[in-house]
């Protein structure tokens, strides 16, 4: 706390207020939620090797939910016998985590034959 003359004190007693966001608050950061476009952002850094294209722009994302510390979203690999649908989900995961004020990511696999076991990894990581 820092002791400030207050503007309408004429008698030299001091005000006691605290600095940063006015009375009543504290000074200690309050994370940022994780927005949908910084979701996007993270999703177009994932980029599946034999299209050299993002996850995001293939559209293979859907259903995307952010709220105050979660992000949640649907990624579908382009076949259902799709060799890298579980290095891809992962790596989905681990980048959403990644965005700052992400505290969980859950990302669902659907339209793969194995997407039960992908699913079953997915939670557990």
């Amino acid at each position: 706390m820092t002791k400030e003359r207050h503007p309408n004190h004429t008698d030299g007693n001091l005000n006691y207020t605290r600095e940063g966001r006015g009375c009543g608050r504290d000074d200690t950061e309050v994370p940022q939620m994780p927005t949908e476009e910084q979701v996007v952002e993270a999703l177009k850094e994932i980029i599946d090797p034999h299209t050299n294209m993002s996850v995001y722009d293939m559209g293979l994302i859907s259903g995307i939910n952010v709220t105050e510390d979660e992000v949640s979203l649907t990624f579908r690999p382009t076949s259902p016998f799709c060799p890298l649908g579980v290095h891809l989900a992962l790596n989905i995961k681990r980048r959403l985590i990644g965005i700052e004020g992400t505290e969980k990511a859950n990302v669902k696999v659907v339209g793969h034959t194995q997407e039960e076991m992908i699913n079953r990894e997915l939670e557990a990581a």
